[in-house]
Formats: C-alpha cells, sequence, structure tokens
C-alpha cells in the first residue's frame, strides 16, 4: 500500500493561515481504493523528510509552521497497521525540507531543512544532536549509507562528503563530483556503494556513477539522457535498472507547462546506456512523485501546490501507472509475458546467512535482488537501494546470500524480486532484512506492507 501526504489544500501553501492538519491517503494499488488517513496531531507535514524504520513504520520529521514557511520542531510516527499517527519527540529546532535517512543501527538520521546541525532519533525514540557535525547543505540533501558505515552526501551540490554519526558526528570531505549543482535533479543507489546521480540544475542530461566502495569515492561520466531534466524522479526498478520520469526541459525552477518532458528513460547499469520509452499523459514537475510497486510497475503521480503552479493552473490530484518493457512479450505483440512465480520466502532474514526461495522456475532465474522500500519527495529518495545478491539454483528452490556486511543492507523493509531469463522479473515478496530487528508497533502489521509515496502528494 501507498501512503501519500502533501498539505492543508490545493492552493499554495503560503496562502493558508491556519496549518493543524494535513491532508493524506493510504492507496490500495490492487483495489484502486482510498484509505483517508488525514494527520489529526494538529501540524501540517508538508515537507517534512521521512523514511522507514525497522518495523515498516514511518518516522517523520519536520514540517510546515505557518505562511511564511517556517519549519516546525516536530516529528511523527506513522503506523500502517491502523493507519494512525502519533507525535515522537521535538527536535531542538523547526526543520523544513529536512532528509531523514535510516542508519545501519536502527537510528535515524535528520539533515538540513535549515538548521545546519543534524539530530538523530536513537532506537529508544529520543533524539541526540550531533553537535560536531554542523555543516550548511542544501535543502533535502541526497544522503545514503556507504559500504564503511559513515553517511555519503553525493549531492545536490558539486562537494562529495561523509559523515560519520556516532558520538557528536564527524564530516570528511572529498573531491568534486562534477561541475553541476544539481539543484532538483536526482539520485539513486542501484548496486552496492554506487550511485547513480542524473539531472538537474539547468536541466541538464547529464548523468555520473559514483562508486563509495573505495576510501575515496570514485566519479566516472556514463551515457547522458535523451532529454534534459530538472524535477524529475529517479527510481529503481525490479531488475536493478533505473527508469527517469518527468521534469522539465527548460531550467525552469519550478515549473513549465510549455518544457515538460514527458517520455521516460531507462538507463541500464550493464552498458551505461539510456532508452526512451513511452511517454506519461501529464506532466510530472515540481511536487510529482515515483514510486516502484511491488508488482514490478511504477506508480508516477501528483504535483502542483505552489505560488507558481497557482499562476499557471499546474495541479496533477491523479496517477498514471507505467508498465516497463520487462513486463512484455518481446515478439512485439504488446501481450503480457509470463512471470516466474515466488511461491515460498522468509518474512524475515539476516546478514552474512543464506535463506531459501520457493519458485517453479529456479532453473531460469538470472538474477535475485533485494530492493529497499521508497520514500521520495522533491525528486529526493530518501532510503530506497538496490541489493543483488548472489544465489545457486537447486530443484525448485533458490538458495541465496545476504551480505553479511550490514551497511550495504540497511536493516529495514525490502522487496523481494527475481528475474528470469528474458529479464521478467516476478511479484515481490516482502522481506525484513536482520531477523534481530526490533519487535513491530502496537497492531498486527506484516512488516513492509506500507510503501512510501510523497511528503507532497495527495
Amino acid at each position: 500500500k501507498v501512503l501519500a501526504f502533501d498539505s492543508v489544500g490545493d492552493a499554495a501553501t503560503e496562502t493558508f493561515p491556519v496549518h493543524n492538519f494535513t491532508r493524506a491517503t493510504v492507496y490500495d494499488p490492487i483495489s484502486g481504493t482510498h484509505t483517508p488517513a488525514n494527520v489529526d496531531t494538529g501540524f501540517n507535514l508538508f515537507c517534512a523528510g521521512f523514511a522507514h524504520l525497522f518495523d515498516g513504520s514511518l518516522f517523520l520529521a519536520g514540517g510546515n509552521k505557518n505562511a511564511q514557511l517556517e519549519g516546525i520542531v516536530q516529528t511523527h510516527l506513522f503506523n500502517p497497521a491502523t493507519n494512525g499517527w502519533s507525535l515522537g519527540p521535538n527536535m531542538a529546532a523547526g526543520r523544513w525540507y529536512p532528509s531523514v535517512t535510516p542508519l545501519t543501527n536502527g537510528e535515524m538520521l535528520i539533515t538540513e531543512g535549515r538548521p545546519d546541525t543534524p539530530e538523530v532519533r536513537k532506537t529508544d525514540g529520543t533524539l541526540r544532536t550531533l553537535s560536531t557535525a554542523s555543516l550548511n547543505l542544501p535543502l533535502y540533501p541526497w544522503l545514503d549509507v556507504a559500504p564503511d558505515g559513515r553517511v555519503f552526501y553525493s549531492g545536490p551540490d558539486q562537494t562529495m562528503r561523509k559523515l560519520d554519526p556516532t558520538g557528536g558526528g564527524a564530516w570528511q570531505s572529498f573531491g568534486q563530483r562534477d561541475a553541476i549543482n544539481r539543484d532538483y535533479g536526482s539520485h539513486a543507489v542501484y548496486d552496492v556503494g554506487k550511485t547513480l546521480v542524473a539531472g538537474g540544475g539547468s536541466s541538464s542530461k547529464d548523468a555520473r556513477v559514483i562508486d563509495t566502495n573505495l576510501a575515496t569515492p570514485q566519479v566516472s561520466a556514463t551515457s547522458p539522457m535523451a532529454f534534459g531534466r530538472r524535477q524529475h524522479n529517479l527510481t529503481l526498478l525490479a531488475d536493478g535498472s533505473v527508469l527517469a520520469t518527468g521534469g522539465n526541459s527548460t531550467g525552469a525552477g519550478l515549473i513549465d507547462m510549455n518544457g515538460g518532458v514527458y517520455n521516460a528513460e531507462r538507463w541500464d547499469p550493464a552498458t551505461g546506456q539510456w532508452t526512451t520509452l513511452a511517454a506519461q499523459a501529464v506532466t510530472r514537475q515540481y511536487h510529482s512523485t515515483a514510486l516502484l510497486l511491488p508488482d514490478g510497475r511504477v506508480l508516477s503521480s501528483g504535483g502542483g501546490i505552489c505560488g507558481t503552479c497557482d499562476q499557471v493552473h499546474y495541479l496533477a490530484k491523479n496517477a498514471e501507472i507505467f508498465t516497463p518493457p520487462y513486463l512484455f512479450k518481446k515478439d512485439g505483440t504488446g501481450e503480457l509475458a509470463p512471470r516466474p512465480e515466488i511461491t515460498d520466502a522468509p518474512g524475515s532474514v539476516s546478514h552474512g546467512a543464506s535463506f531459501q526461495i520457493t519458485t517453479p522456475n529456479a532453473a531460469s532465474i538470472q538474477k535475485v535482488g533485494l530492493i529497499r522500500l521508497a520514500s521520495q519527495t522533491h525528486s529526493v529518495e530518501m532510503e530506497q537501494r538496490y541489493l543483488p545478491l548472489t544465489f545457486t539454483a537447486g530443484a525448485g528452490t533458490l538458495s541465496a546470500n545476504v551480505p553479511a556486511n550490514m551497511h550495504t543492507a540497511v536493516p529495514g523493509p525490502y522487496m523481494l524480486f527475481i528475474v528470469d531469463s528474458a529479464g521478467v522479473p516476478s511479484i515481490a515478496r516482502m522481506v525484513q532484512v536482520d531477523s534481530a530487528a526490533p519487535p513491530p508497533p502496537t497492531g498486527e502489521i506484516k512488516i513492509g506492507e506500507t510503501a512510501i509515496l510523497s511528503a507532497d502528494d495527495s
């Protein structure tokens, strides 16, 4: 299921004098139904940061306080078992446009949103301050745990950095990623220690790959996109490739109704090439989102809610579902291909251990991978990553291996996919990585049953 939330109304948030609730809905892609889940704690979560805790519930930091677009000090929790909201501890300062990054030990890193000093939600639910790690970063910084356990900063500005979140915290700066300030570009962690960054700035076509497996991050060029994009989204697909959707090609800060990019593009990590795919019917620019569903399709939705949006009448309270080429037969008939099937898999797996996947298609499987559930807003993905698994095939089973390094698969909820020799993925099984995770919140909850779409899209 997909949680989506935005603000207090359709118009620009700064036009509303009162910000004491948030519109929210839980969408079921199978039934096509919505369940209202409005935030009733008295706060507007517009422009919050958010990511999944170990147990599949959602932790949110910050939001919108008033018409002056000031941040709030409140943190929130969303329980997918009840669709209920609750307050967490208050931060030291209000945050608006912060990022939330899950850490390997179950803590949640909170960065920026205007205050420069990071804070961390500890596993006991309290907060601690990284008093020796104050650093001025752009809003919604791109942060992901690297293989060495530190948190890698890949953008949007040019300087690459790592943050050690232990104790009071410490930053290390590296060289420049490239010459582009990728404001409202996008990034995706598509393999162990490897990040794709693409677009942003003045609607650049440029894309780069960053390898953080060595002591110093290594940057290499990859093929440029066919379209320059800004305000677009990068989404990991079930086979580990990356999909680019939406954005504008004219460098417009928020929205250009005449400059929308409608065609999707797929980047293949094996070749470094982009392939232009089908076009969307609706322009997806500022505040739009894109999310991988467990069936391998992509939900692309939303857009709007800003002053410029009001001026040009841009409000996309709708969604489209993209069926990637890997779900079709290769004979050009347009028919869907037969899919491999996972008939059984464990609900939780541990680092450094093997686990069994039952499938009648074992002999034809070419890939096994885990994709962490997504939390996306403002072109920024806060936690999704792809982890390829080594495996061996037996009679009706696959034996897959989880890497021993916990930093490569930060504990939490993932989707497990198998992909056959024709490149067709299965429907995912939800898997909790790290069986030593804390128990779920009050109420019956299947781990990972809620995926998160957007902080600014109802």
